[in-house]
């Protein structure tokens, strides 16, 4: 059984990066900030696709 929870362990760590983030909490945090600029600036929750045009328009130039 200690074999199991040492796998266990491994699953839950993989993917993580050295600030202990994974990457689906990165990619969860990088959309946080223009949903939230979104929802101030519409005054309701924005839809996935207001979301990715947010991000079309604010990272077009890099």
């Amino acid at each position: 059984m200690a074999h199991e929870d040492t796998l266990n362990h491994d699953e839950e760590n993989e993917g993580k990066e050295a600030g202990g983030e994974s990457l689906a909490d990165v990619v969860r945090d990088e959309q946080e900030l223009p949903r939230e600029r979104l929802r101030q600036e519409l005054k309701r929750e924005p839809s996935e696709e207001e979301v990715n045009e947010w991000l079309r328009q604010h990272t077009e130039g890099y």
